[in-house]
Order: structure tokens, then sequence, then C-alpha cells
């Protein structure tokens, strides 16, 4: 029993570490320049005049290991270094607007988010109550496209360039972000 296990232990970190590794060369690739990829707060968004939670509602069970902690926070990046919990190779949080703060229940419908490899096969991860979506699924990367499926037949938001990681809260953050591959305009928000 004792040696059945430990190949099966050693798989399993063996496929952790790959994940991470993929994701580690995803972002080194990602700027497709000699700089490391930079990461900004957008400075021109209102943020005192931005709705802060629509839902009224906030996580605040700490970090308890649960499905619905932590909205709008870094998934990929947390798992990553606390070695807590699944890693995590695309993961986020779709919100009812742009600027929603941080530990905000985000949308609590029937979203999915669609995400497109460079194997060109689509993979489908279903927003769970509060918005969150996650997958430790092996992409294999680039990833070519991502598209957010709301909770009406035909209301879809895709993104306007490819992303540089799978770690979709690093950018879609309440400002938005600057990056040398795009501009995120603040939080995922589920299409109406």
């Amino acid at each position: 029993m004792h040696r059945r296990l430990i190949p099966s232990l050693r798989g399993i970190f063996g496929l952790a570490r790959s994940a991470l590794l993929s994701c580690t060369l995803a972002l080194a690739v990602a700027g497709c320049s000699d700089e490391p990829l930079r990461v900004s707060q957008r400075e021109d968004v209102d943020l005192a005049a931005a709705e802060r939670c629509v839902r009224q509602t906030y996580w605040a069970h700490g970090d308890r290991g649960d499905p619905h902690m932590h909205p709008g926070r870094d998934c990929v990046g947390c798992h990553a270094r606390s070695a807590r919990g699944p890693l995590f190779t695309v993961a986020g949080t779709v919100f009812n607007a742009p600027h929603e703060v941080d530990d905000c229940l985000g949308h609590d419908g029937a979203v999915q988010i669609e995400v497109t490899d460079d194997t060109g096969r689509p993979v489908t991860i279903v927003a769970n109550a509060v918005g969150n979506f996650f997958t430790t699924h092996a992409f294999r990367y680039p990833l070519r496209r991502v598209r957010v499926l709301g909770p009406r037949a035909g209301a879809v938001a895709e993104m306007g360039s490819p992303p540089p990681h799978g770690d979709c809260n690093a950018c879609h953050s309440r400002a938005g972000t600057l990056t040398p591959t795009g501009t995120s305009p603040g939080r995922i928000v589920a299409p109406r």
C-alpha cells in the first residue's frame, strides 16, 4: 500500500509543478519584449463614484478554503504562494459592475467562461454563486481567446486581445490595469 501511495503523490506533485511552470513561462513570454510583464493600476477611473458592491454582501469567512472565498482577489497567485489548496491554471471572478471592491460577492447567475488555448479547443469553466471561477486544467500556452457567456442566450463578452496569463483578477482589479498587452477596464462583468 505504501508503494502505491508514493508514486501517486509524485504524480500529483509533478502535475502541480508542471502547471506552475506553465503559468510562469506564460507570464515571462506574455509581454513579447525584453522587459518583464508590468501591471499598473489605471488612474483615470473615478472609484469614489463607482458602485462598491451591487449585492451589498461580502465574503467574511477568512481563508478557510472555500470555493466562494475572496471574490476579486488574486486566486492563482495566492494559491501558488501559500501552497494551500489547488494550483489553478485559470481563475477569477465575474462581477455585476466594473469597479466593485474585493470580497464583494460577484455575479450569482449561470455564467460560463470559455478559454481557448493553443490547441484551439475551448474549455468551459462555470462560475459559482459568488462569481468565482477556477480550473486546474492543463492548458497549452499561450492562451488564444477568453469569452464570458452570460445567463441570457446570446449574451457574450470577449477579451479584445489574448490574455497574457490565467490569473484573471491580477489584471481585472477594481481600478483596472495597464499592461504591455492591453488595458483592463476593471472587473470582469457578466454580459447582459
